[in-house]
């Protein structure tokens, strides 16, 4: 059973936080190793071969002058911007510490670089293991590929045979086979493995990546690889590409991805059936808005959330073709409405205006406002008039941070906050609920408006109309109509996307 699940454990890769180096005491015998070294290995200008040192046949090629390593004794080898071809297996010995990683200048081992710049050792397939451990040996800062077990003694462990109390460290163990058990790593015992990655490795019987009975320093899965955070637009139906996560730790893994209105990683729904290592966001012919992404990946250690992806705006067709300059996007005035009630509290701007705006048409849509932008209500400061295009399209810049352009469920919560169900009840007046404010500044219902097709503006001090960021239905988009005379509010209305609406902004 242990051996299942250390089996398990690493099967597609190890890795744990912490990517310090264990530092040995100073004072210690350090060999120096760089390629085709010919001294005796007691500096950097008089370095040694690595064979020399570690190699099958050290003893015999210690009449090159070498040292020999004896317990304690640190060797350094240079990263030689290429990499390291043994004939045979290197066996580091009992208590012995070899680090990789080097340029060839370092007095101090702090000064090395062993993640970004590791010591390649490769066996070209041509033996197997790469490299023996021996008891309370330490191998840190290498990246050991193309080992391969395939006959006597040597079946196990294609990359490292590692005997009891070893200890690997900040390296790579890639693309090693074996033909019994462990094809990157076969660990003879307990040992410790520290900020590693072991993938992409083969093994016949067991373990294709690593085989043992006891491995200690794993942990909750780490994230290699997070979602895409670049902002991202696409027209209604067109398929956003996937998102993905790459994670090592304690397999086997279980995906969780989630959706959200909001940019954060904590407060989103759960998706349905989306419970693999990537995720599609949908290509949707009705929703439309901006949604965030994320995933919850847990492993037998604990789990890991991933970062929030970026935006995904989901705009009506023939909107992402136009392009829009705005110019300085600001409020109506220095006014918020803060609404509380029901547990919940939101912070409402005044209606919002796009100075020094340029008008384009968009490619599509029927009339008005569908097509053009930045229309002034009146000369009094009701805002401008903005297409629903515009407003799905630049949900993510049209308002001023920390502010944001409000979502459907925004104009429920509003509802909800002001005594209403949140269930839709557009021009039922009897089941509307009052908005709160006192006399004309009643939630600042007299900043609003709009245009009607033909592009006359309409509804000004009588009631008032903004657009939100998601859609009812494909040609009408979700609106918030305030009526300052009956003094209503009307969270969930819709009205026709040919339409000019103003905007405010929530936080």
């Amino acid at each position: 059973m242990k051996k299942i699940l250390f089996t398990a454990i690493i099967a597609v890769g190890a890795q744990t936080v912490g990517a310090q180096d264990f530092v040995p005491q100073q004072g210690q015998t350090i060999i120096y190793v760089k390629p085709a070294g010919t001294g005796d290995g007691s500096s950097w200008a008089n370095a040694c071969n690595l064979e020399c040192v570690v190699g099958h046949d050290a003893g015999a090629r210690r009449g090159e002058a070498c040292l020999a390593p004896t317990t304690n004794t640190q060797i350094w080898v240079q990263n030689q911007k290429g990499t390291y071809y043994p004939s045979a297996m290197l066996s580091v010995p009992n208590s012995v510490k070899m680090y990789g990683g080097f340029e060839g200048t370092e007095s101090n081992l702090s000064q090395r670089d062993s993640l970004s710049n590791s010591t390649i050792i490769d066996a070209r397939k041509n033996f197997g293991s790469v490299v023996r451990l021996s008891p309370f040996a330490e191998l840190n800062g290498f990246t050991i590929q193309n080992g391969n077990s395939q006959k006597s003694p040597h079946k196990n462990g294609g990359g490292i045979w590692a005997d009891d109390n070893s200890m690997i460290a900040n390296c790579k163990i890639i693309n090693n086979s074996a033909s019994v058990n462990g094809g990157g790593l076969y660990a003879k015992g307990a040992i410790n493995i520290k900020n590693c990655t072991i993938e992409n490795n083969t093994a016949l019987v067991e373990g294709a990546n690593a085989h043992s009975n006891c491995i200690s320093g794993l942990s909750a899965p780490i994230i290699n690889s997070q979602p895409n955070a670049v902002a991202q637009s696409k027209p209604i139906g067109t398929a956003f590409p996937a998102l993905s996560v790459s994670v090592a730790g304690s397999a086997p893994y279980s995906y969780q991805w989630y959706s959200n209105t909001a940019n954060n990683n904590t407060s989103g729904t759960l998706i349905s059936g989306a419970t693999g290592a990537s995720y599609t966001p949908p290509s949707s012919t009705t929703t439309l808005g901006t949604f965030y992404y994320y995933c919850k990946i847990t492993d037998l250690s604990g789990t890991t959330v991933s970062n929030v992806s970026g935006a995904h705006t989901v705009v009506a067709t023939g909107c992402a073709s136009g392009t829009f300059n705005f110019g300085t996007v600001s409020f109506v005035s220095v006014t918020t409405r803060t609404i509380t009630g029901n547990g919940i509290t939101q912070v409402w701007s005044d209606a919002v205006t796009a100075t020094g705006c340029q008008k384009t048409t968009y490619n599509g849509g029927s009339s008005g406002a569908y097509r053009q932008d930045c229309r002034k209500n009146s000369s009094s400061s009701y805002g401008d008039l903005f297409s629903w295009c515009a407003v799905v399209k630049y949900a993510s810049t049209l308002c001023p941070a920390p502010w944001r352009v409000p979502t459907k469920d925004d104009f429920i919560n509003l509802d909800k906050a002001m005594g209403g169900t949140g269930v839709n009840r557009d021009g039922v007046s009897s089941e509307l609920p009052k908005y709160v404010g006192i006399g004309s500044n009643q939630w600042g219902g007299a900043y609003g408006g709009n245009t009607n097709p033909a592009g006359s503006t309409v509804a000004l001090g009588s009631y008032a109309q903004y657009w939100s960021q998601t859609e009812a239905i494909t040609d009408a988009g979700y609106n918030l109509r305030l009526m300052p005379s009956s003094g209503y509010i009307s969270p969930q209305s819709n009205h026709h996307k040919y339409y000019g609406f103003t905007l405010r902004c929530v936080r």
